[in-house]
């Protein structure tokens, strides 16, 4: 549910094995903190280690120790991630817990992992979010819009799978005149999707145009519905 605390944690085995608790440590000592990323997206400014960025992110590691220019001057400008999702995924990554609030700032951790290549934080991220899908399947329209400008794609194979299970009663909730013209568009297409009648897709269109400035979207939405 949109506001409650979503707390967020790598298996206990990972976050407790030793090297994680050094990590943890080595991550306060400001005497090693060498290198600077600034996050345009936000203005986030985090001064950090090499040494630790070239562990937690092969991204980074290229970086910083090929042959760019950030190697050199120990200073890498991110134009498309937050630094508050970053040090999420980071604080994940060396084994602490974290909370969030919605799912957008939980998918945002999650993209700022597959960014970096931390695959083990973005897979624990999807894993949990497939647990709220699982528990609120409502979340699923939620996760699939997110997916436009989050590109998860194992959220968003799971929310389009939950999405066509659940059509009809999505449809019946009105949770699906959330979905933006994107996540409509891909369940409409899809081989997979069943209803009981075409006029259930049609009401549902009926529905989704009513809010301002979806006509024209919903012209191009009209001719996906299959009748036979």
């Amino acid at each position: 549910e949109e506001g409650s605390e979503i707390a967020c944690s790598m298996p206990r085995e990972y976050a407790e094995h030793e090297v994680m608790l050094q990590l943890q440590d080595i991550e306060y000592e400001d005497c090693l903190r060498d290198c600077k990323l600034i996050f345009r997206q936000n203005g986030g400014e985090v001064l950090t280690s090499i040494f630790l960025m070239s562990l937690c992110s092969p991204v980074l590691r290229k970086m910083f120790c090929g042959n760019f220019r950030e190697g050199s001057c120990k200073e890498v400008v991110l134009e498309d991630v937050s630094s508050v999702a970053f040090e999420g995924a980071l604080d994940l990554w060396i084994g602490k817990e974290i909370v969030t609030y919605d799912l957008d700032e939980l998918m945002a951790i999650g993209g700022a992992a597959d960014r970096f290549g931390m695959e083990s934080v973005r897979d624990r991220v999807e894993d949990l979010i497939h647990d709220l899908i699982t528990e609120d399947r409502e979340l699923c329209v939620d996760a699939l819009n997110l997916c436009a400008r989050i590109p998860l794609a194992g959220v968003e194979q799971f929310a389009l799978a939950t999405a066509l299970d659940d059509f009809d009663r999505l449809c019946a909730s009105g949770k699906l005149c959330d979905a933006t013209e994107e996540s409509l568009s891909s369940l409409l297409r899809d081989d997979g999707l069943c209803v009981d009648s075409e006029a259930r897709v049609l009401e549902l269109l009926a529905r989704w145009c009513e809010a301002p400035g979806r006509a024209q979207p919903a012209a191009r939405l009209f001719p996906l519905v299959r009748f036979g």
